[in-house]
């Protein structure tokens, strides 16, 4: 393991996760951002996936790699990046450097679990990046709520947020990997500071959180529940702690003005009838106008460069991408990528349900990061229907892929 890797997903997080924390602070926010774009439009978090993707290539010819068909997926993958360029290409006499430009902006993120995989390859570098994610995504922003409390005043609600959706979504994978670290005596985390968190992630979680990530946190239970690490017996053993939770949360929050069960009903209404929920109904606006270009060149896509402007028959004009990952590949690289994609995913899917199921019977060392990682990949499917590739997924994908790689483990078809 060389101390470039470390650095290098260092400054994912300082680049490309630290501005999202202050995306509710204004005065900070938009300098920030802008400070770490060029003029060209490259970001800095870019030039850093960038050097990741180099440094594989590079890496790769040299063969310090094992090979990645061990977990099935080097063909499809490699028909998969192709396709991406041709994507690219055929769009650079028609957009220029737009072309490239959009598929950075939006794909390139997709080498990050790969370089994890590939570069993380002992069972202790392994361990320090968990350690090193699980501090920044969960406790950092724990710590971070005051800051901008303090910059944009504490005031909460679903319009007057603290944190966005993505911030959240990485704190729900890292306490269950406290969790899992505890339970399976993988990583140490002290449980009184753990309770003692949950009283403002629990408090955050509720009045602050999009409800994408309340999503999220429910299918993440539902896959604990599914492959039986988390049964209703241990549900029923926790349930003092839950009392207590509630017992200072929900007075919290109408002590805020938001009456608790009325803020959840009225959040929750979107997922019964989206429609009737402006923020929901403005998703389902913006698909149906982007899926109208899919209808257009469904095999193909647009491909990358023309971005996400669109006419409505008003003459309204809006340049925002659909917040959505499926309707966005299927719009920019068609019903070809889109299933190239979803081979990759099924495949990954499909060993790691065969790798948990051995490691379960041999009690691998790494029974945390398998977990997570096979969770995750369902989960972060599920978010992805209103939501884009994003950061930490990707980061413990790339880790429970890492496992898979090792050469201490086999993966067979038992």
């Amino acid at each position: 393991m060389k101390r470039i890797d470390y650095i290098l997903i260092f400054l994912v997080f300082l680049l490309g996760i630290f501005p999202d924390l202050n995306m509710f602070i204004p005065q900070w926010y938009d300098n920030l951002s802008n400070s770490l774009y060029f003029s060209s439009g490259i970001g800095a978090i870019d030039i850093v996936l960038l050097l990741m993707l180099a440094l594989t290539i590079y890496r790769y010819v040299n063969k310090r790699y094992v090979k990645i068909n061990k977990i099935g997926i080097g063909g499809v993958l490699l028909v998969f990046f192709i396709w991406m360029l041709f994507e690219i290409i055929r769009n650079v006499g028609r957009y220029g450097l737009s072309a490239p430009g959009e598929f950075r902006f939006r794909y390139l993120i997709l080498v990050l679990p790969f370089y994890i995989a590939l570069n993380f390859n002992t069972i202790e570098s392994r361990k320090r990046l968990a350690k090193f994610i699980i501090v920044v995504s969960y406790f950092i922003p724990l710590l971070y709520i005051p800051v901008v409390g303090m910059m944009k005043g504490w005031t909460f609600g679903a319009e007057d947020r603290f944190l966005n959706s993505q911030i959240y979504l990485g704190m729900v994978y890292s306490l269950t990997l406290i969790w899992l670290s505890n339970k399976y005596k993988y990583l140490k985390f002290s449980n009184n500071i753990i309770i003692v968190s949950l009283i403002p992630f629990v408090f955050f979680f509720i009045i602050d959180s999009h409800r994408s990530a309340w999503l999220a946190a429910a299918v993440m239970l539902g896959m604990l529940f599914y492959i039986n690490e988390l049964k209703v017996a241990k549900i029923i053993k926790a349930i003092p702690i839950i009392l207590v939770l509630g017992a200072i949360v929900i007075p919290s929050i109408n002590d805020t003005g938001l009456h608790f069960t009325k803020y959840i009903e009225q959040r929750g209404s979107a997922f019964v009838d989206p429609s009737a929920d402006p923020t929901s109904e403005w998703r389902l606006i913006m698909w149906t106008a982007q899926l109208e270009k899919f209808v257009k060149s469904p095999i193909l896509g647009d491909g990358f460069g023309a971005y996400w402007t669109v006419v409505f028959s008003d003459g309204t004009i809006v340049n925002i991408s659909p917040h959505s990952y499926y309707v966005q590949t299927l719009v920019k690289v068609g019903i070809i990528g889109m299933i190239l994609y979803i081979i990759i995913v099924f495949k990954l899917f499909s060993k790691l349900k065969i790798f948990l199921k051995k490691s379960k019977k041999k009690l691998n060392p790494e029974m945390p990061l398998i977990i997570l990682g096979f969770c995750v990949l369902i989960t972060m499917h599920i978010y992805y229907i209103i939501y884009s590739l994003e950061y930490y997924s990707l980061l413990y994908l790339g880790l429970a892929a890492a496992v898979m790689l090792d050469k201490r483990y086999e993966i067979n078809e038992a």
